[in-house]
C-alpha cells in the first residue's frame, strides 16, 4: 500500500509513557505511519496518536530505529481522514510563513 509524504504535527499518549509526547507523522496511509519522536519505543507497544481535531486513534509499533518508528493502526484510517490528515500540510506551512513575515 502506498504511503503518502507527511509532516503532521501529532502527539502521543498511553501508558508506555509518563507525559504526552509531541511527533511528527512524517508518511501516512490508511494502515499505518512512520512516526519521527525523541525515546525509545519497541515493537509491539501500544500508543493513541491525536492528530488536530481528529479523534485519537490506537496504533501498535512495529519497527523501530534511532528516533523513528512504524506503527499500525489498530483500526485502518478512513480514506477521507487520511486525505484531511494530508492537507493539515499546506496549513502548518503556511502559519510558519505568516508569522516569519510578521
Amino acid at each position: 500500500m502506498f504511503r503518502y509524504a507527511a509532516d503532521i504535527a501529532a502527539v502521543l499518549s498511553g501508558s508506555i509513557l509518563p507525559k504526552r509526547r509531541e511527533a511528527l507523522l512524517t508518511d501516512i496511509n490508511a494502515f499505518g505511519c512512520r512516526v519521527r519522536v525523541t525515546g525509545r519505543f519497541n515493537p509491539r507497544d501500544f500508543l493513541m496518536v491525536s492528530v488536530a481535531s481528529f479523534s485519537p486513534f490506537g496504533a501498535r509499533v512495529i519497527w523501530t530505529e534511532e528516533g523513528v518508528f512504524g506503527v499500525e493502526f489498530v483500526q485502518p484510517l478512513a480514506a477521507a481522514v487520511v486525505q484531511r490528515m494530508r492537507q493539515l500540510r499546506p496549513e502548518i506551512e503556511c502559519t510558519i510563513e505568516r508569522r516569519w513575515r510578521s
